[in-house]
């Protein structure tokens, strides 16, 4: 153990070699005793030495194969390494030994979620939340994937239990304007964005917010100023101009709803309403070779996009490629096939199981 308080000392000092050496002698002893082990690792993991810490870790686990704590350090030690597949082995041992751990749910969870593995990360996310019920950081995580599995009931409640936690983050604002407007819930969505510009009024993201949610309402007049204001406080926000251009187009002001789709895509050239604007609003002003060479550049980006492909039709038919009309039109309906099909999987899926019960359980 002396050796072990000579190591923490060196690592809280940032003395390198001095870690390193005290970790080959304690490596070196003939009596291998696993806790011993243990918080070899973890002193080396503190000092974010994950390579070295692996060694003994491992150690620790052929020793105390039914060490909970050998198993999680393990686990998560080779995920902070990068080395998610055996991580994730470590971790759900570790979670077997102990299936009421908050840290190792968490972990999972977290690594779920960046491998966008949805129902997988709320069922571990759930079990978290059980454990520390309140827990800022599980509840926004937790909303964040309800929302992207669109679970929205649940999305939006888990929402309103970290907004009231924590109402000066603004992304949890906005993660609760989104849920609600995935719900159509357009009325509550706008007074949530109107509240983020009360809270935060030098982001653009809340006046855009408002913009959106009160296009949704169709008011589309009174969407402009706040799409304009989000450009004043950020000229890079490309979403915003593409919602400008939209809302333009709507009253149909097509050459200044071009010119904003355009300073989307000068910003993020394959930005996929900035190229379905450019084309759509160059029909519109009948400047149809023009939006022909747009939209055929466009698709080549977004191939699985039908929308690209109906305004492509379009282009075609106005400047009499019947045939080539006729080929895009039957792409559109196949792309438009694929993607109703998946929207009515949705929709089965939450008629058949409910929308509790189709929640992955703990």
């Amino acid at each position: 153990m002396e050796k072990l308080l000579q190591l923490s000392e060196a690592v809280h000092n940032h003395q390198l070699d001095r870690t390193l050496t005290l970790r080959e002698e304690v490596l070196g002893q003939p009596s291998k005793d696993p806790e011993i082990l243990l918080w070899l690792g973890i002193l080396l993991g503190q000092g974010n030495l994950y390579q070295e810490a692996l060694e003994p870790l491992r150690l620790a686990v052929v020793k105390a194969p039914t060490s909970f704590e050998a198993h999680y350090n393990l686990g998560l030690t080779l995920v902070r390494l990068g080395q998610t597949p055996e991580g994730e082995s470590s971790l759900k041992k570790a979670l077997k030994l102990s299936p009421g751990s908050f840290e190792a749910n968490s972990i999972l969870a977290a690594l779920y979620a960046n491998q966008t593995r949805n129902q997988e990360a709320i069922k571990r996310l759930r079990a978290a939340n059980q454990v520390r019920p309140g827990n800022l950081k599980v509840l926004a995580l937790l909303g964040q994937q309800y929302l992207e599995g669109r679970y929205l009931d649940e999305a939006i409640q888990t929402l309103h239990k970290a907004v009231r936690l924590s109402p000066a983050d603004p992304k949890l604002r906005y993660l609760l304007v989104e849920a609600y407007e995935k719900n159509q819930e357009f009325d509550k969505a706008l007074s949530e964005a109107r509240e983020a510009v009360k809270l935060f009024p030098s982001e653009a993201r809340a006046h855009f917010e408002v913009g959106r949610e009160t296009a949704n309402l169709g008011q589309y007049q009174d969407a402009r100023a706040y799409f304009e204001q989000a450009i004043r406080i950020d000229a890079s926000f490309a979403e915003a101009y593409n919602s400008l251009g939209d809302a333009q187009s709507r009253k149909g002001e097509y050459e200044a709803a071009l010119e904003q789709f355009q300073k989307a895509k000068n910003l993020e050239p394959q930005n996929l309403a900035a190229l379905r604007g450019i084309g759509h609003n160059l029909i519109l002003l009948k400047r149809y070779q023009q939006a022909l060479s747009e939209l055929e550049r466009a698709v080549q980006v977004h191939p699985d996009d039908a929308q690209l492909f109906f305004e492509l039709s379009q282009a075609h038919a106005r400047l009499g490629n019947r045939e080539k009309a006729s080929d895009a039109v039957a792409t559109f309906q196949r792309l438009r096939a694929k993607e109703s099909e998946k929207q009515d999987f949705e929709r089965k899926r939450h008629y058949e199981a409910g929308t509790a019960a189709a929640v992955p359980q703990p």
